[in-house]
């Protein structure tokens, strides 16, 4: 099986839908699950032609579903969701709480941070302060009106001020990437 994963600016995007396009109508695409995000910070997942089997297998591809070596928990930060922490004045505590159990639940357990707000809360970067030290194994995203930022290739990088924090919060071992749909190396100190 062939995995391969892109970031690609407006034009790319565009072409490369019309060239899916073209292979759809002319039988050499099978079947295919994108995530659609919407202006609105809204996304949806959509799974399209194949078989029900093809159409399963490709979902569970899309999802983030990890090998099963590296098991994958998500954490998804939304306006709404960040506005409910905020109010509670103890984000940044909660966060890492929550990040420190959720490194106990399984071995080798990658936690996969994913921001869909246009703007980074601070509180992430809060939470990991508090982490400092910790080694947990985790892998941030942040889609942006611009386009998607990660803490590790593939996708542009996140604000070197953001990754330094994260870098004293996280191990140096092997975690989950969830874009690449492989395990990359962590980037602890």
């Amino acid at each position: 099986m062939i995995r391969r994963s892109a970031v690609l600016g407006k034009d790319a995007a565009v072409a490369l839908l019309r060239e899916l396009l073209h292979e759809a109508e002319f039988g050499s695409l099978n079947c295919i699950a994108l995530r659609v995000f919407h202006s609105d910070g809204s996304w949806e997942d959509l799974v399209l032609g194949g078989t029900k089997e093809e159409q399963a297998k490709a979902q569970a591809l899309s999802s983030g579903v990890p090998d099963p070596d590296f098991p994958l928990m998500r954490m998804t930060i939304s306006a709404p969701g960040s506005a409910a922490a905020m109010a509670t004045g103890r984000a940044a505590e909660l966060l890492a709480e929550a990040i420190q159990a959720a490194s106990r639940s399984k071995p080798n357990v990658t936690i996969w941070i994913e921001v869909t707000q246009p703007e980074m809360p601070p509180f992430v970067a809060e939470a990991f302060d508090k982490l400092a030290g910790y080694g947990a194994a985790m892998v941030v995203t942040h889609v942006t009106p611009k386009g998607m930022l990660c803490s590790h290739p593939p996708g542009e990088q996140l604000p070197l001020q953001f990754l330094e924090r994260l870098v004293r919060a996280s191990g140096t071992g092997t975690v989950w990437h969830p874009l690449a749909q492989a395990p990359v190396r962590g980037i602890g100190v």
